[in-house]
C-alpha cells in the first residue's frame, strides 16, 4: 500500500468517524457514553494518522493520543 493510498484511506476514517459523532450520537439519548469513548478513540488515532507530520511530529503525538484514549476510557470505567 503506497503512502498516497493510506493517506486516503485514512482521511475517509476520520471523515466516517466525525460524521458518526455529529449524526449518530445525539440519536441516544441514555447510555451513550461507549459510543463517544468509542468514537473520540477513532477520531484521535485517525486524526494523527491522517495528516502528513513528520516522524518527529508523530513521535510526540502519538503518546498525547495514548495518554488522552487511556482517560477517555478510565473515566468510562
Amino acid at each position: 500500500m503506497t503512502a498516497a493510498s493510506r493517506l486516503a484511506r485514512n482521511n475517509i476514517v476520520l471523515f466516517i468517524c466525525l460524521l458518526a459523532l455529529v449524526l449518530l450520537y445525539p440519536l441516544f439519548e441514555h447510555d451513550n457514553s461507549l459510543i463517544r469513548d468509542s468514537l473520540i478513540t477513532a477520531i484521535l488515532f485517525s486524526g494523527v494518522y491522517s495528516l502528513e507530520f513528520s516522524a518527529r511530529s508523530r513521535k510526540l503525538l502519538l503518546p498525547l493520543a495514548y495518554l488522552t484514549v487511556a482517560t477517555t476510557w478510565i473515566n468510562h470505567f
